[in-house]
């Protein structure tokens, strides 16, 4: 497993991708919207990205943290089963191909799981 993101949550998607752009040199990977919350994934070279999600309560601060694994529903069946965990989003196919879903971890933290 590698750590693949960390979302934040944001107001302005455009202002805040400027910011990380320009002042910190980092490259737009990806632009997408689930669930009607627009998002857009910047990165540096080492794989990992942030990514911004735009809401209208920005002051929650982090939205999750993205892990790779590599079998999405072992993964969900362990986390639910051994930590009681809750699956805010059952998996689903993206349109880039990737298979994703989201649980809790024990403080109620979302956690994307990334099948790889």
């Amino acid at each position: 497993m590698r750590v693949h993101h960390v979302a934040l949550d944001v107001a302005d998607v455009e202002t805040t991708s400027a910011f990380y752009e320009d002042v910190l040199g980092l490259d737009k990977t990806r632009e997408f919207e689930i669930d009607g919350e627009r998002s857009y994934c910047v990165g540096g070279g080492g794989g990992g990205e942030l990514q911004f999600v735009e809401v209208d309560d920005p002051n929650r601060g982090v939205n999750h943290v993205a892990v790779g694994v590599a079998d999405l529903d072992a993964t969900i069946d362990a986390a639910v089963a051994e930590w009681d965990a809750t699956v805010v989003h059952h998996p689903k196919r993206l349109d880039g191909g990737d298979r994703v879903a989201v649980v809790t971890d024990p403080e109620g933290h979302r956690v994307e799981l990334i099948e790889e």
